[in-house]
């Protein structure tokens, strides 16, 4: 038997254009037994009689081939593992082969060994004739579990287990499993779920209202670097009080701080002195009040002149006064170039704290009758279409219009979003899909597994371990990650969720691929 491997041109993958927002939580199938005996629906070189059986149990994936068993004799089994978690094959382990009849097992072996990556090619000896539960437990590294096929025959002799070779039908596509695990193809359950229409509108990324603070210059003068921490630039996190500038005041006539300055020092140095005779009782308590009254009128002069500043950070003997940052967060704007002139009131930093963010939306209005009682919304970012959801960021409603903005003319939603670690990035633009309450029960597929082939949406369904159908289908609701399928999959039925254009591809090359292999 020869072996035959292909390898596709992979053209880039077509992606058909439908999104929107709903549940995305996992979804347990619980168990599926599926067989099939399809006699040949891709030969692999055991001939007339074969058995061809696929299940899916335990979290693996087996597909399995060999001819009909006859009490005495052994027979070659070619067994593929895979997980349905990863959809990796098998590569290292043992495979415990037992055979049973009402929970007594009969009869066992073991295979210490994968033959090749994902695959078992084991000498299967049966007992008795008689009709048997074949049970193949797989103990490896990365996946263990145990599949059941079930009404196993073991027949007396070659004749009485002549099974004949049905025909293919002409319409499967054959795509070897070993091709499956090289080009990645995944696949999973049509489901019957609760689908959500959604509304479609921009949104965008922005600080939430308590999480920004603005800092601006308190008087003219010239921006430097601190001496200790040095320049900071756009994005670099800091810390509450760490300098973020040196502002160094204008000694020009419409800016006298060194004068004011200066009279604000002599009159705390006087005070000060004061202080010392007073405590010696050398020194009047009139002129006491006289110092102390000097310095206070000095201190408003000064602090007023500030905007609001702290003094504090005006060293002493140094001129340069310390513009500091108010909030731990990450500066979000850095206008001004240090070595620079800036004039009083400019502003200078804005610091965010990104760990909580508002997603603003703007709903258009025609839509807003459908979105009352907003609790959810997905969302995609700039030219990414990796989809976010809002109840993954413990999101609540803050703000849901009843009024258009007058120069939008639209309906404003703000989502406060939980941002610990920083995965949404302030600023950014949003395409928001934000869930109404019209739900209805429906069939559904991922919207990865549909494609659009020549304008039409397809899905690749498995019917086989090497078999898929292509099926046209009709779509309805598109919810986040799921798509309502009208017509063409029913619920329970299998396809292909990652890789379904290379099943396409595969489907235009079947006159290459062949119907066999051999291991």
């Amino acid at each position: 038997m020869k072996y035959i491997s292909t390898f596709f041109m992979l053209a880039a993958a077509l992606s058909f254009a439908v999104i929107g927002c709903g549940d995305h939580s996992g979804h347990d199938h619980g168990t599926e037994e599926t067989a099939h005996d399809d006699h040949g629906d891709h030969g692999h070189g055991h001939g007339e009689g074969g058995v061809v059986v696929t299940l899916w149990q335990d979290g693996l994936e087996l597909f399995a081939e060999w001819p009909p068993f006859v009490t005495g004799q052994s027979s070659e089994g070619i067994l593929h593992f895979t997980s349905m978690e990863t959809f990796k094959p098998v590569t290292r382990g043992s495979l415990l082969i037992k055979w049973a009849q009402r929970e007594d097992t009969v009869k066992t072996q073991v295979v210490p060994a994968v033959t090749r990556t994902g695959i078992f090619v084991a000498d299967i000896e049966p007992p008795a004739v008689g009709v048997y539960d074949l049970i193949f437990e797989l103990n490896a590294p990365d996946m263990s579990g145990a599949v059941v096929v079930p009404f196993t025959y073991v027949y007396e002799d070659e004749e009485s287990a002549h099974v004949p070779h049905a025909e293919h039908d002409g319409e499967g596509i054959p795509f070897l499993k070993e091709q499956q695990w090289m080009l990645g193809t995944e696949t999973g359950l049509a489901e019957q779920r609760v689908l959500f229409a959604n509304v479609r509108a921009p949104g965008e990324l922005k600080p939430a209202g308590t999480r920004m603070s603005e800092v601006f210059a308190p008087f003219a003068g010239v921006l430097m670097p601190d001496h200790e921490y040095g320049a900071v630039r756009h994005g670099q996190r800091v810390r509450t009080g760490q300098p973020l500038a040196m502002l160094s005041p204008s000694p020009s006539a419409d800016n006298s701080w060194y004068e004011l300055l200066g009279e604000y020092r002599l009159a705390k140095s006087e005070l000060e002195r004061l202080q010392k005779l007073s405590d010696e009782n050398a020194v009047s308590a009139r002129r006491m009040q006289e110092a102390e009254q000097r310095l206070s009128v000095k201190l408003a002069q000064l602090t007023a002149a500030l905007g609001g500043a702290e003094l504090q950070d005006f060293n002493d003997g140094d001129p340069h006064f310390a513009i500091r940052s108010p909030r731990d967060g990450v500066i979000a704007h850095h206008a001004e170039a240090y070595g620079s002139f800036v004039e009083q009131g400019s502003r200078l930093f804005s610091i965010v704290d990104p760990s909580l963010i508002w997603l603003e939306v703007s709903v258009a209005a025609g839509d807003a009758k459908n979105i009352e009682d907003v609790q959810n919304a997905c969302f995609t970012l700039g030219s990414s279409s990796e989809l976010y959801y809002t109840a993954d960021f413990e999101s609540r409603v803050i703000a849901s219009g009843s009024i258009l903005d007058p120069e939008t003319r639209r309906v404003p939603i703000t989502f406060e979003l939980k941002n610990p670690e920083g995965e949404l990035k302030v600023g950014e633009f949003a395409q928001v899909y934000v869930q109404t309450a019209q739900g209805k029960e429906a069939v559904a597929v991922p919207r990865s597994a549909v494609i659009d082939d020549n304008g039409t949406p397809v899905v690749y369904v498995q019917k086989g371990g090497e078999s898929f159908t292509r099926r046209v289908v009709s779509l309805g609701i598109v919810d986040g990650n799921w798509v309502e399928i009208l017509s063409g999959v029913e619920a329970e039925e299998r396809v292909v969720t990652e890789g379904a254009y290379k099943v396409k591809l595969a489907s235009s090359a079947t006159g290459e691929v062949g119907h066999g292999h051999a291991h």
